[in-house]
């Protein structure tokens, strides 16, 4: 599994971006709009990605250190960021919202703890009361977040906290609960680990409504970490030979494939309203590099 916890005001109306929904009918492709690495470092690890391109994710093998970085826009990096509370220096950025409000988590004696760092660079801890852990793992416009806690009583349990009140709950007969990213109408996707061990997406509705196990066909386990104003999905799945390949629902049951040219492994983070995607690959050396796509429209068949 690789989750986007592991490493190392609501947005203008949708009619006025670009980019518009894919019907169920129209077959996609990506096109490659950057490949990048954090300066010095070895692996590179996007995770999240608002609506200017701004991405947030770590980074690690650098003669900086590791930690959290932002990429902006325009291609510039930002100085690594960690918590002050981090021990190791270990920070994992795993979102960003408009105002480049970032979320995250930090690991210190042995726990991991969610925090907020606001574009100027203060940091706002942040811990589901009773947990021994809590990762923050996305975070929308109006700063409502999701996540997930463990505690000695539920395990591990998916999170969100919306207009100041916390939600969570478990997939039944589930052994760990992940939730991964909340958009701007308040959805929520994430992964579940079955007893068995693979991992399957789900969705949760605005209502509370949780639609679950969302498969790819031919894959044995799908991670959900990603997902627009549109109902956009993204994530990656595995195949029976333990391969990654970054997948891109266009709807909850209409799904591609992508892998980078050349990797070993194609992992998808963070999907914007502009349909560019965030991600990163595996090199034959065993490298991580960060990449951003574009979904692009192609002719019915």
């Amino acid at each position: 599994m690789k989750l986007k916890c592991s490493l190392l005001s609501l947005v203008p109306g949708l009619l006025s971006f670009p980019f518009q929904p894919l019907s169920a009918q129209q077959p996609v492709t990506f096109e490659i709009v950057a490949t990048f690495n954090c300066p010095g470092a070895t692996d590179t690890v996007p995770n999240g990605i608002n609506i200017a391109g701004d991405v947030a994710g770590s980074c690690s093998g650098s003669a900086a250190g590791d930690g959290g970085f932002v990429r902006y826009h325009n291609g510039r990096f930002s100085p690594l960021i960690s918590d002050p509370n981090s021990d190791e220096g270990r920070s994992v950025l795993t979102g960003i919202n408009s105002s480049r409000v970032c979320c995250g988590w930090y690991s210190e004696a042995s726990n991991a703890h969610g925090f907020l760092v606001s574009a100027s660079g203060q940091f706002t801890e942040f811990n589901i009361e009773g947990a021994t852990d809590t990762t923050v793992d996305g975070i929308n416009d109006a700063g409502n977040l999701c996540g997930n806690s463990t505690d000695l009583v539920h395990g591990t349990t998916a999170w969100a906290k919306i207009d100041g009140t916390v939600f969570s709950w478990s997939i039944p007969t589930a052994r760990f609960n992940y939730g991964l990213a909340i958009n701007n109408l308040n959805q929520t996707v994430g992964a579940y680990t079955t007893r068995s061990g693979d991992d399957e997406g789900f969705f949760r509705d605005t209502d509370g409504t949780l639609i679950y196990p969302i498969r790819v066909p031919g894959m044995t386990s799908v991670d959900l970490v990603g997902i627009n104003d549109y109902g956009q999905m993204t994530g990656d799945a595995v195949d029976d030979s333990g391969k990654f390949h970054g997948v891109f629902f266009s709807s909850l049951n209409k799904s591609v494939l992508y892998d980078y040219p050349g990797a070993v492994n194609t992992f998808f983070g963070g999907i914007n309203n502009h349909g560019l995607i965030t991600g990163d690959y595996f090199d034959a050396a065993g490298n991580i590099h960060g990449f951003l796509l574009r979904v692009v429209r192609t002719a019915k068949d």
